[in-house]
């Protein structure tokens, strides 16, 4: 009858969400345990790569913030005015991340990654965990093994922990 249809089709409605709300809280989960807000630049080196022009300083409060949009925006005008500049590019990448724009994110810290040596480590822990979000799961391991090359590593524990996980 149609008491019966109604409640069947809200069983599997209510199914559904929890499936999904349980899918989502699990993926969330495991990368929010080698990725959190504090430690986003942990790994970077030097003592000159914060020493940025006002724009990208405005780009990094947003970030820092939690505003990601709004530090995309910072952060990509000032790329208009100086495209090699590997500041912008890494916070495009960690912004791009945190909004779940992988492709995005992975171009702008392999950029980072590649040019520029203060940004090398953190940036490739970075591209790690978007190639796992994006279920690249080879790249990510052939990233890992790079990590794993820098003895004493900020994110050597990290990278080793996760090389077993996948």
């Amino acid at each position: 009858d149609a008491s019966s249809t109604t409640h069947a089709k809200g069983l599997i409605i209510s199914s559904a969400a929890i499936f999904y709300w349980n899918a989502q809280n699990n993926k969330t989960s495991f990368l929010s345990e080698f990725q959190s807000a504090d430690n986003s630049m942990a790994g970077v080196r030097g003592t000159d790569a914060f020493s940025i022009e006002s724009e990208l300083k405005e780009g990094v409060e947003f970030y820092r913030s939690n505003q990601y949009s709004e530090s995309l925006l910072f952060f990509e005008s000032s790329l208009e005015s100086d495209p090699e500049n590997a500041t912008a590019h890494y916070f495009i990448g960690l912004s791009a991340l945190k909004l779940g724009e992988l492709d995005n994110a992975i171009e702008n810290l392999s950029f980072a990654r590649f040019n520029s040596e203060n940004y090398y480590e953190d940036a490739t822990w970075h591209l790690i965990l978007a190639n796992i979000d994006k279920r690249n799961i080879e790249e990510a391991k052939a990233l890992i093994k790079d990590l794993l090359k820098i003895e004493g590593g900020f994110y050597y524990d990290k990278a080793e922990k996760l090389s077993k996980e996948l």
